[in-house]
């Protein structure tokens, strides 16, 4: 990557060839300033939030895990609830598991959207893209969470339930752990700037006053014409 003498260089030499000689030194001055400010933004950049970081790599491949067996279970389930299969050897279930298994289809879809999302966040590790993430997280949380309300409510009511049922009630209270922790995470870039992006955090454009009003209406946009 090129650095911000390169870069200050080869801007020298366009506006030498290009403006004229009362404008150049006030065209130089301000676009030095800019492009320091914006190599400076780049490359901390680069190095905001790396702690962050490498712990939402894992949490998301281990969420999106848990999601996609979450949404496989409650779908098979359902479909034999459907069928009138209750007796099934791996089902069972009480007056609060077709509820359940509603708020975990809900909670599977909308859970692995939101990963898909936050994977989206993880490779651009921007505020633009970091907005999209908090708010698909915070709608799969609330589907979650009413999963484990339910899921909670058949443990209690007991009966017989089979082995997928059992693991689907499991995979929904751990799921409810994780997507917590994913959600702090997301926000965490607003206690230390090293786990993460953060809202108010100032754009290239804000930190380089760039050149002021006068330098770009003294140059226009185009070069000035030598007189006749």
């Amino acid at each position: 990557m090129a650095g911000p003498n390169d870069i200050y260089v080869t801007l020298t030499r366009y506006i030498f060839s290009e403006y004229s000689s009362s404008t150049t030194v006030e065209v130089i001055n301000e676009t030095r300033s800019t492009v320091t400010c914006l190599c400076f933004f780049q490359s901390s950049k680069m190095t905001r939030g790396r702690l962050g970081k490498g712990f939402m790599g894992p949490l998301l491949v281990a969420d999106m895990v848990v999601y996609l067996i979450i949404l496989a279970l409650a779908s098979w389930s359902l479909n034999n609830y459907i069928d009138g299969q209750q007796s099934h050897p791996h089902l069972g279930g009480n007056s609060a598991t077709n509820y359940m298994l509603l708020m975990a289809l809900l909670a599977g879809t909308t859970g692995a959207v939101s990963i898909i999302v936050g994977l989206a966040h993880f490779l651009s590790w921007s505020v633009s893209s970091m907005a999209a993430a908090i708010s698909t997280a915070a709608i799969a949380r609330a589907f979650t969470g009413l999963a484990f309300g339910l899921a909670w409510k058949e443990i209690k009511l007991g009966g017989r339930r089979g082995k997928r049922l059992q693991t689907l009630e499991v995979l929904i209270i751990v799921s409810t752990l994780i997507h917590l922790l994913y959600i702090l995470l997301l926000h965490a870039g607003h206690f230390n700037q090293k786990y993460g992006p953060y809202y108010g955090e100032r754009r290239p454009q804000d930190i380089g006053e760039g050149p002021s009003h006068e330098a770009r209406k003294s140059t226009g946009n185009e070069p000035n014409q030598p007189d006749a």
